[in-house]
């Protein structure tokens, strides 16, 4: 992994924090990040792979939902629409495509329920 791509996933992982975001070492097993688990991982040589949604999945109901933030009264809010979607997991980077991190199945974060 290059420095510029570590320095995106971490800067990637930090925001999703408060979220509770998923990694995986193993691909097979998940733990959501906590503050330590945060410190460990900038301390470790092998860093996990988070698990994101694709943009692609997103269902037509969060769609409208994500549309709303540019329909409200002609104004973009950035920082709403970017907090929605790491609220929602999605990976608005193209981190999936890079490798950076793995794509979350389906079901894997209940945010029908947040």
């Amino acid at each position: 992994m290059t420095k510029e791509d570590r320095d995106l996933f971490l800067k990637d992982l930090c925001i999703r924090l408060p979220y509770e975001v998923r990694v995986t070492w193993d691909g097979k097993h998940s733990l959501t990040v906590t503050p330590y688990i945060y410190c460990a991982i900038i301390k470790e040589n092998k860093l996990p792979k988070l698990l994101l949604r694709s943009l692609s999945s997103m269902t037509e109901k969060e769609k409208k939902e994500y549309q709303a933030f540019f329909n409200y009264d002609g104004v973009e809010y950035p920082e709403k629409y970017i907090d929605w979607l790491n609220a929602h997991y999605f990976d608005y980077r193209g981190l999936i495509d890079k490798g950076l991190v793995l794509e979350a199945k389906e079901g894997m974060y209940n945010i029908n329920n947040k």
